[in-house]
């Protein structure tokens, strides 16, 4: 039995490049949004001891921990504090740019 040029395995060459550049292009483009995503996740942390860009995996511990310290405060602060007003309101600014 042979192959038809309409099987499923068959490749046309020509498609191919226009294929890899478009996937090329969605990677690009999904590297880029991620990017993006973590400059502001790494904003909204307090300042560190970090003096380069932090790597994605830094960046994922110290929110973790930022968050830790936050829902300490949160549950032990009556809401009446500047620190709690301040947390209410960047929330609302994470909300935002989420």
């Amino acid at each position: 039995m042979t192959r038809s040029n309409k099987s499923k395995n068959y490749k046309d060459p020509r498609m191919e490049p226009t294929k890899r550049l478009r996937a090329n292009m969605r990677e690009r483009q999904r590297v880029s949004q991620m990017n993006e995503m973590f400059d502001v996740l790494i904003s909204l942390l307090p300042p560190s001891e970090f003096r380069l860009r932090l790597s994605r995996a830094q960046a994922l511990r110290e929110v973790a921990k930022y968050i830790n310290q936050l829902i300490k405060h949160l549950e032990t602060s009556d809401g009446s504090d500047a620190i709690t007003k301040f947390l209410t309101s960047s929330w609302r600014i994470v909300n935002r740019k989420l």
